[in-house]
């Protein structure tokens, strides 16, 4: 496969056509498969569930015989861990969630175990509502090696701005949500994880991104995304650009 398609960014693997009465499992919606059209072809993620928590989702690239497979593992009603396996059942990689106290996640750690590496990243919840995050590298053992600091602000719920520090620069995402429903609200545990990570992406909560801005001088991006609803106000598609399209199945 052209990508790695490593946990957290919730936003690939939960993690990114219409609906019907026999799609709402349980009295809850869940997303069941979406598929990701784009430059590199089409992409399909297969999601299964126990009652309203994942299981699994299986990500296919074009050919159905080559696809890795994402399990996810609880402790009540927390993601703890989600292991990466290929078609071949060899292990790819592995997140690792730590939580305080608070139920908040205090730590993150990514396992690479095709390239024997791992990123770890730390967070602190301030009194002022924002959460600082440090990331380290390093090997599948130790993760020491400082290379980015972050300060992830909210607004109702969800993640508004995200300030990435690196070395002498600063970037800036400003993120904009709809008014309608998330495809992964209804998912148990997806909440506490929405903005861990090590990119520039965060998990949608409750609501969908319609616009991301990055301040990154002198290359200022803005995203806008378009979308089309069924009648619970679920998105049934999200078109990113011109050449990117994703479909929603529930």
């Amino acid at each position: 496969m052209k990508k790695k398609y490593y946990i957290l960014s919730i936003v690939f693997l939960i993690i990114q056509s219409c609906t019907s009465v026999d799609s709402v499992s349980n009295g809850t919606i869940l997303v069941k498969k979406k598929i990701e059209t784009n430059p590199d072809g089409v992409f399909t993620s297969i999601y299964e569930y126990d009652e309203n928590k994942i299981v699994s989702a299986k990500l296919t690239q074009n050919d159905i015989n080559l696809y890795n497979i994402s399990y996810y593992t609880y402790t009540g009603n927390f993601i703890t861990e989600v292991k990466i396996y290929n078609n071949s059942n060899t292990l790819l990689g592995k997140g690792i969630y730590n939580y305080n106290l608070d139920n908040k996640v205090s730590s993150y750690i990514e396992l690479d175990y095709q390239n024997n590496t791992g990123r770890k990243a730390t967070y602190t919840y301030n009194p002022n509502g924002t959460i600082s995050s440090s990331e380290y590298e390093g090997s599948l053992t130790s993760q020491t090696s400082l290379f980015k600091t972050k300060t992830i602000t909210f607004s109702n719920g969800e993640v508004n701005s995200l300030i990435e520090y690196i070395g002498s620069s600063t970037k800036t995402t400003y993120f904009i949500y709809d008014n309608k429903n998330s495809p992964y609200k209804n998912i148990i545990g997806i909440d506490k994880i929405s903005y861990v990570g090590f990119n520039s992406n965060i998990s949608e909560i409750n609501h969908n991104v319609i616009q991301q801005t990055t301040i990154n001088n002198p290359n200022n991006i803005v995203f806008n995304f378009q979308y089309n609803y069924d009648s619970n106000g679920y998105p049934t598609n999200k078109i990113k650009s011109s050449n990117i399209v994703i479909q929603y199945f529930y």
